[in-house]
């Protein structure tokens, strides 16, 4: 298993574009060579980087129950694990974003147009503070550690990638329990 160096790192980054100098290695993609994503990928970085991090986690359902790789599983519980933070679950942030890094360590920095590399680091450093919010019992998530996916995907994203939806019904029940 790959050995995290924890700690905050810069995670809070907005999405750069691909010639910008804030760009990962990710986001550097050769333009006349675009990485061919399931429609289902880029909605799940597109709701991921809106808060809609439930929604996120069902983009990519379909998708990973049809190969179950770890990639996809990985991303999900990165997605689950905020859903947590969002209800100051920190047991459930603490082992989404555990077993996500740990899922998401079997690869390569880069996978599928992803900087796993940075994605990883990220969780890491956020799964460090939710363990200490655990441990103090304190409620008060450092919202700089809450990342975006763009800046860590080379796949080319139009903006209306997105549309709203009527949401499913699991999905609508989870809204109302965060509303409760």
């Amino acid at each position: 298993m790959l050995q995290m160096r924890r700690g905050k790192g810069d995670c809070s980054q907005k999405a750069a574009a691909p010639d910008d100098e804030r760009a990962t290695p990710a986001m550097q993609a050769d333009e006349r060579q675009p990485l061919d994503h399931p429609e289902q990928v880029l909605r799940f970085v597109a709701r991921f980087d809106r808060g809609d991090y439930w929604l996120a986690h069902e983009e990519l359902e379909d998708l990973w129950l049809e190969d179950r790789t770890d990639l996809y599983k990985g991303l999900i519980q990165v997605a689950a694990a905020f859903v947590h933070v969002d209800r100051n679950n920190w047991n459930g942030a603490i082992k989404m974003f555990a077993s996500a890094i740990g899922l998401l360590g079997d690869y390569p920095a880069r996978q599928q147009g992803f900087d796993l590399e940075r994605i990883r680091e990220c969780a890491a450093a956020t799964l460090d503070h939710v363990e200490g919010l655990r441990r103090t019992g304190s409620r008060r998530f450092d919202e700089s550690l809450r990342f975006q996916m763009r800046p860590f995907f080379a796949g080319r994203m139009g903006e209306d990638i997105v549309e709203d939806v009527e949401l499913p019904y699991r999905a609508r029940r989870h809204e109302q329990d965060l509303e409760t």
